[in-house]
């Protein structure tokens, strides 16, 4: 005999009830097949559709139910089964519908406040499971649910004692969850552990828990604890956002920086409208970039500056979204278009005091001194912690040359924060300008206790124990230049390794010039070692002045100029770097073995003769002729108080000297003056003027002096073996050593000091008296000639 579709329904439900789902959906759907629109039938099988998580087909089944017999019970699993897909605002009509039906049906008022929960409503949402409580005051789901909508309403102590409750009713693996995160967020993270770890013994594919055991052992600092659980997350529910970006952030915090990109990237591909994450993926990316310090930060800055801007873009009103994005382009080198950046995070939260102190740091790159000392003093007055504001002011200061003020300013940045290896390095700058080397050093020794990967310290360090002799350690810290930012950018297209000093059995090797001419011609003298050594050719790739000039050194055999395609090689090495293999003290200077001998240029018989030639026509008669340099580039970071004023030269000016000008770019603007008040300093037009540093050498070679200022023309005298008076300021370039007259680096250049800070004119009196006794005897021997002859 055929059953009845009440039987079958009977039947299924008996199934249903005994859980053995399979049987009854098959029950259910015979019933159907007797009865399409048996409203009993198709809500039944929509509840079991729904415990077998197909919550779409489910709700249509539930709604067909629902217009054929309207019932409270079915409005609350037509409401659960919208909010199971975030379908609020419908699921929140379902639930009222359920409730004005049946006030006493507290599933009802659950799934009710369930709805209102996921709308953010949650006084209200906390009223409905308190509604459901009133009917059942040990409905586990509501007594749950009330737990957490308490905890996120920060009513913490009520929130604990209910969800105390809800585990008690029915102590599972969700319960222990929700009494953790009431736990976390009272900051009792021992307990929190506790209540996470039992709820993962409970289920242990729970993603959930495994994050925020993560974030409670984040937050005691036990970070590879915190790792494994963010893992054990994002393995768990792989396509999870949240899961991947609490993954990168603690793999920031552990500073794995690649893997921190990896998995925020990852997390911007699973929900690519989240500025949170693109947020977090460009502070991922600036410190990586950091971490690097190599050709490859450039590159890595720019995918961050690509995420910052992706995530204003989604969400305009993010102010740290605006300021990290200024940090970003500020390390790029990009300080104009990091000042706007500043200056809208700001606008949207005037109070941010870091954003006007780092545009005070970008006004300062652009040398609008007095508006960054007014950003930076807002910055302390929002916020008058702030230790940066106070070593930016210090670094304002070092622009100005006003070095008491800067060391001030780095001192009050290190009392407010002493572990601010920034500023230990900055003070450290400051120290070494004002001439108290040992000082300098120890301060950069401190900064690097704190820092211990800070470029810029390593590099300071070295300029101090170069100054103080101390080579062989100097060398090696002189390493970190290649790893300042600003370097960093500048070789961002030098893809070929470095040469470390090992033999090169046979590989090419390209030496590259670095810094100014004048570094260049001084680190020269180690390429015909190198090629000696190696038994080897080798490229030498110099700026476009230099060419000509170095194909001059003893068995270099090809010289390109920056600007040329580089040929095939296996790899290079910036000159600068060659002092570390061949110079490990200053006395290895003089080893024929280790550097060649001055001099080490070889100037053209030609270029010479044409020079010597002009000198004739420009300089004629006898008498001493003089060279002289009175500036260097202004804009070079090694100018600091180099260059000197042409008037200084005046003690110079006796009978029998002739000062021909060898100055090119700078300070030619003084020569009119200087010749107004009788200084009078030949000129060698325009041919001197477009001529390059060959011709450079060869009038030098054709001159009896060259008095300067520690520019290029010192350095390229001095490689010549031509007498040389350098004139240095009170603190000196590190490698004019410490009280010394005498250098290392050329036998015939002999230093005069500043006997004071800017005291240019005791300087030139000492050489002036100086050059006084060198004409003597020249005087003495013409006086004798004119009365041989009168005879």
């Amino acid at each position: 005999m055929t059953s009845s579709a009440a039987e079958l329904l009977a039947r299924g439900l008996d199934r249903h009830r005994r859980n053995v789902l399979s049987e009854a959906e098959q029950l259910y759907g015979q019933a159907l097949a007797i009865e399409p629109n048996n409203p009993d039938a198709l809500h039944l099988m929509g509840v079991l559709m729904q415990q077998q998580g197909q919550y779409a087909p489910a709700i249509l089944l539930i709604q067909k139910s629902l217009a054929l017999k309207p019932a409270p019970h079915v409005y609350a699993n037509l409401a659960n089964g919208l909010n199971q897909l975030g379908r609020w605002e419908e699921a929140e009509a379902a639930g009222r519908q359920a409730v004005w039906l049946d006030p006493r049906a507290p599933a009802a008022h659950c799934n009710l406040g369930v709805a209102l929960r996921g709308q953010k409503k949650l006084q209200e949402a906390a009223a409905s499971f308190r509604g459901a409580l009133a009917v059942s005051p040990n409905y586990a789901g509501a007594v749950s649910n009330l737990g957490v909508v308490l905890t996120e309403l920060g009513q913490l102590e009520e929130a604990e004692a209910t969800l105390r409750k809800a585990l008690e009713i029915e102590p599972g693996a969700q319960a222990w969850f929700n009494l953790g995160n009431v736990l976390l967020r009272q900051l009792r993270f021992i307990d929190a552990i506790d209540a996470f770890a039992r709820s993962r013994a409970l289920n242990p594919e729970f993603s959930d828990v495994h994050a925020n055991l993560g974030a409670a052992y984040k937050a005691l600092g036990r970070l590879d604890e915190a790792l494994a659980g963010y893992q054990k997350a994002a393995a768990l529910a792989p396509a999870a956002s949240v899961a991947q970006h609490n993954l990168g952030l603690v793999l920031g915090d552990a500073k794995r920086h690649e893997e921190a990109v990896r998995a925020l990237e990852r997390a911007a591909e699973l929900d690519p409208g989240r500025a949170a994450i693109y947020i977090d993926l460009g502070a991922a990316l600036y410190h990586l970039a950091k971490a690097r310090q190599d050709a490859t930060t450039p590159g890595v800055l720019d995918r961050a500056i690509v995420a910052l801007e992706i995530a204003t873009a989604l969400d305009p009103t993010l102010s740290a979204a605006r300021y990290n994005l200024g940090l970003a382009l500020l390390d790029r080198g990009f300080p104009a278009q990091a000042a706007e950046r500043f200056r809208e995070a700001m606008a949207l939260r005037p109070d941010y005091a870091e954003a006007h102190c780092n545009l005070g740091h970008c006004l300062a790159d652009l040398g609008e001194y007095d508006a960054a000392v007014a950003e930076c003093e807002r910055a302390l007055v929002l916020k008058p912690e702030l230790a940066e504001a106070r070593s930016t002011l210090g670094n304002i200061a070092i622009g100005r040359h006003q070095l008491d003020l800067a060391e001030t300013a780095y001192r009050a940045a290190i009392a407010l924060r002493p572990q601010m290896g920034g500023a230990w390095c900055n003070l450290g700058v400051a120290l070494f300008r004002q001439g108290k080397t040992e000082a300098a050093l120890d301060a950069c020794d401190t900064a690097l206790i704190y820092s211990p990967d800070l470029a810029d310290a390593h590099w300071n360090r070295a300029l101090a124990l170069l100054q103080l002799g101390r080579y062989e350690e100097g060398w090696a810290e002189y390493e970190w230049r290649l790893r300042r930012p600003r370097r960093i950018r500048e070789d961002a297209g030098l893809t070929l390794p470095l040469w470390d000093g090992r033999p090169l059995e046979g590989r090419k090797l390209i030496l590259h010039t670095e810094q100014g001419l004048g570094d260049a011609i001084q680190c020269a003298r180690f390429i015909p070692t190198v090629i000696a050594r190696e038994k080897i050719d080798v490229v030498v790739q110099a700026q476009a002045p230099l060419v000509r000039l170095f194909r001059g050194l003893p068995g270099v055999s090809s010289v390109i100029a920056d600007e040329d395609t580089l040929p095939d090689a296996d790899c290079r090495l910036p000159l600068f770097s060659l002092p570390r293999f061949f110079a490990a003290t200053p006395e290895q200077l003089g080893d024929p073995d280790a550097a060649h001998p001055i001099p080490y240029f070889a100037i053209e018989p030609g270029l010479r003769a044409l020079w010597a030639a002009r000198l004739a026509t420009a300089a004629p008669g006898p008498g001493l002729k003089i060279g002289i340099v009175w500036s260097g580039n202004q804009g070079s970071e090694a100018e600091l108080g180099r260059s000197l004023p042409l008037k200084a030269f005046a003690p110079l000016v006796q009978p029998g000297v002739q000062l021909i000008s060898l100055q090119r770019g700078f300070g030619l603007d003084q020569i009119a003056p200087a010749l107004e008040d009788g200084l009078n300093v030949i000129e060698l037009g325009p041919d001197f003027h477009v001529g390059d540093m060959a011709d450079t050498g060869a009038i030098v070679d054709n001159l009896d002096l060259i008095v300067c200022c520690d520019t290029a023309v010192a350095h390229l005298a001095g490689a010549l073996g031509k007498p040389v008076w350098l004139a240095v300021n009170y603190v000196s370039d590190w490698r004019w050593l410490m009280d010394r007259t005498d250098s290392p680096w050329y036998p015939t250049l002999t230093v005069y000091r500043q006997p004071r800070l800017g005291d240019w004119a005791g300087a030139f009196e000492v050489m002036g008296r100086d050059l006084a006794k060198r004409l003597k005897p020249k005087r003495r021997r013409a006086k004798r000639a004119l009365a041989s002859s009168a005879l």
